[in-house]
C-alpha cells in the first residue's frame, strides 16, 4: 500500500528533521468520541493506520501508538517496515529513546529502502538515551545527495556535541561584572520554539561589601569596610523563541534582575535592572551558527525610592564553528554605549568587548578556554581636593581638583571547568585573571607624586555545585563560593610617600559564598 507508507514517512521524517529532536509539547485530549468508538470493528490495518495519523498529526501521541500497534497486528508482510517505524516516531516522541530505537532498527531490517533513515533515527534515540558508543556504531553512511539523511545527520551530530557536556541550566548565574548573563549553549536547534520562563534567588554571605560587583558599577567605592554582610540577589527571564524558516531562530527575551546587600551603604549597593533582548541566529550546515541582535537595558540604585542609574545599549553578533563533535570555537562581539544619569554621569560612554573561546567535550566533562578584551570609554570623576578627601594634601592642593579617569582597557583569560557528577548533580568551576589599564592620568595638576596611571590585577576563582531536583520543567539548587583577589597600584597608605595621594585602595580580598534555587518552565 504505497500511500499508507508515504503519509507514514511524511509524519515522522518531518518532525524529526525540522529541529524537534527534543520532545515536541503534548496537546490536552480532545473531547472527541475515542478512536476506538469510531467503528467498532476496524476492517484493515489501513483504517487503524490512517486514525494512528491522525492523532499523531493532532498531538494524540499515546492514541497514536495504540493505533499504529494495531495496525501491525493486522499487516500484511510488505506493510511491517513503515508501521514499525511509525510505532517508533511515536515512542520517539513521548521519550521512550530505547524502545523507539529498537522499533526503527526494526524497521531498517524489514525494508532496505528505509535502513539510512530508520539508522539514523535510531542513532539519535540511542544518543538521547545516552548510550553514546552505541549510537556512533548504528549510524550509516549517507549520500550527499540525500537532503533528508543530510538534515538528520547533521542533527546527529549537534545533539552529540550537546549531549557530551552536562545540559547547563537555562541561565547562567550573572558574570563576575554584574553584567547580564551569557549563554553558553550555542546550538538553535537546542532552543525549542515557544515561551521559557525561568526564575532564580539566592542568599549569601560577602566578606567585603565595599568591594562588591554592585558597588563596582555605581561608585567609586571608599577602602575596604570591616564585616561581611548578607546578600540577595533575585533574577527573572521571560523568553519567546520562534522559527520563522527552517534554518532560522528568532528570540525575543525580557530578563529583571535585582542585586541588594544589607549594610548602611544600601543606597550605593542595591541595583535593580530591566533588560531586553532581541536576536536571531542561523545555522545552515550543522557546522557553523550566526547569531545577532540587539540588548538594552536600565538600572536603578536604592530600594524605595530608588533613582535612575544607567541605560545601555549595544549589537551583538557570534559565530560558532563545530570542528568535531567534541570541539567547538565561538567569537563574540559586542559594541555599544551607556548613559548614566545624577551623579554618576561620569560614567557614561562607549564599549566595546571581543570573546574568543575553544570549548572542548569528553565524555562527561566539558572543558572552555577564552579570552575577552574589553574597553570601556568612560569620563573623568572630579571632585576638590582638601585634606579631608585626600589627608596627604598641602597648601598646593588649595583650589585644585582631583581627576579620577573610570574608563579602563582590560585582557582577560579564563578556564572553566564542568563535570557531571551523576544524573543529578554538577560541578562547574572557573579560574580568570584580568588586567586592566586606566585611560588617563589620575592625580592633582601639580602635585607630580600624586599623579598616575592605575593599572589592576585581580584573579577569580569560583566553584559552583549544582543539584537537579526536578528535570524537564525543572528546579534546581545550587552552592556557590567566588574569591576574588586584587593587586593595584593605586593602593592608598598614609605612611608610603608613593600612596600616600592615591584616592583609594585596590588592594582587597573578598569571599562570597551564597546557596541558590532556580526554577524553569
Amino acid at each position: 500500500m504505497p500511500h499508507l507508507r508515504a503519509a507514514s514517512l511524511r509524519v515522522a521524517v518531518v518532525f524529526v528533521s525540522f529541529g524537534a529532536i527534543a520532545t515536541v509539547s503534548a496537546q490536552e485530549p480532545t473531547t472527541d468520541t475515542p478512536i476506538a468508538a469510531e467503528a467498532e470493528v476496524p476492517a484493515t490495518a489501513a483504517d487503524r493506520a490512517d486514525r494512528a495519523r491522525r492523532a499523531f498529526g493532532e498531538g494524540r501521541i499515546e492514541d497514536a501508538l495504540s493505533e499504529y500497534r494495531a495496525a501491525l497486528a493486522l499487516a500484511a508482510d510488505e506493510e511491517r517496515a513503515i508501521l514499525t517505524f511509525d510505532v517508533g516516531a511515536c515512542l520517539f516522541e513521548l521519550g521512550r529513546w530505547e524502545e523507539a530505537a529498537t522499533n526503527f532498527l526494526g524497521a531498517a531490517d524489514l525494508d532496505p529502502s528505509l535502513r539510512t533513515i530508520a539508522r539514523l533515527h535510531a542513532a539519535i534515540a540511542t544518543l538521547r538515551a545516552g548510550d553514546v558508543d552505541a549510537a556512533n556504531a548504528m549510524l550509516p553512511e549517507v549520500d550527499p545527495s540525500d537532503a533528508e539523511a543530510v538534515a538528520l545527520h547533521d542533527t546527529f551530530v549537534d545533539e552529540r556535541a550537546r549531549d557530551a557536556r552536562p545540559p547547563p541550566s537555562p541561565s547562567e548565574p550573572a558574570n563576575d561584572d554584574g553584567e547580564p548573563p551569557r549563554e553558553t549553549d550555542p546550538a538553535i536547534f537546542g532552543v525549542r520554539p515557544g515561551f521559557v520562563v525561568w526564575g532564580a534567588t539566592s542568599v549569601g554571605w560577602n566578606t567585603n561589601p565595599a568591594q562588591s560587583g554592585g558597588a563596582a558599577r555605581t561608585t567609586l567605592s571608599g577602602t575596604a569596610t570591616s564585616g561581611g554582610a548578607p546578600v540577595v540577589t533575585v533574577d527573572a527571564m521571560l523568553r519567546y523563541s520562534f522559527r520563522p524558516a527552517r534554518t532560522w531562530m528568532m528570540r525575543i527575551q525580557y530578563a529583571p534582575s535585582f542585586f541588594g546587600l544589607a549594610t548602611s551603604a544600601t543606597k550605593q549597593l542595591s541595583i535593580t535592572t530591566h533588560e531586553l533582548l532581541v536576536d536571531a541566529a542561523t545555522a545552515r550546515t550543522g557546522r557553523w551558527e550566526l547569531r545577532f541582535g540587539g540588548r538594552s537595558a536600565c538600572s536603578f540604585i536604592g530600594l524605595s525610592p530608588h533613582s535612575a542609574f544607567l541605560c545601555e545599549a549595544a549589537f551583538a553578533a557570534r559565530v560558532d564553528r563545530l570542528h568535531r563533535e567534541h570541539l567547538r570555537t565561538r567569537i563574540a562581539l559586542d559594541a555599544g554605549g551607556q548613559r548614566a544619569f545624577g551623579d554618576y554621569a561620569y560614567l557614561s560612554g562607549s564599549s566595546v568587548l571581543v570573546d574568543v573561546a575553544e570549548l572542548l567535550t569528553i565524555g562527561r566533562a566539558a572543558l572552555e578556554f577564552d579570552l575577552r578584551g574589553r574597553y570601556l570609554g568612560l569620563g573623568e570623576l572630579r571632585f576638590a581636593a582638601t585634606p579631608d578627601s585626600v589627608p596627604a594634601c598641602d597648601p598646593r592642593c588649595q583650589g585644585a581638583d582631583y581627576v579620577v579617569p573610570t574608563g579602563y582597557a582590560e585582557l582577560a583569560p579564563s578556564v572553566s571547568f564542568t563535570y557531571a557528577l551523576g544524573e543529578r548533580w554538577s560541578l562547574r568551576t572557573r579560574l580568570g585573571l584580568e588586567a586592566r589599564r586606566y585611560l588617563g592620568t589620575s592625580g592633582i595638576a601639580g602635585i607630580d607624586e600624586s599623579t598616575k596611571v592605575r593599572f589592576d590585577l585581580r584573579g577569580r576563582a569560583r566553584a559552583r555545585l549544582e543539584w537537579t531536583i526536578v528535570r524537564g520543567h525543572g528546579l534546581l539548587a545550587s552552592l556557590q563560593y567566588d574569591l576574588l583577589l586584587s593587586h593595584s597600584n593605586v593602593a592608598y597608605d598614609a605612611t608610603s610617600p608613593v600612596h600616600a595621594f592615591d584616592y583609594d585602595d585596590r588592594r582587597f580580598v573578598q569571599h562570597a559564598v551564597a546557596l541558590g534555587l532556580e526554577a524553569w518552565r
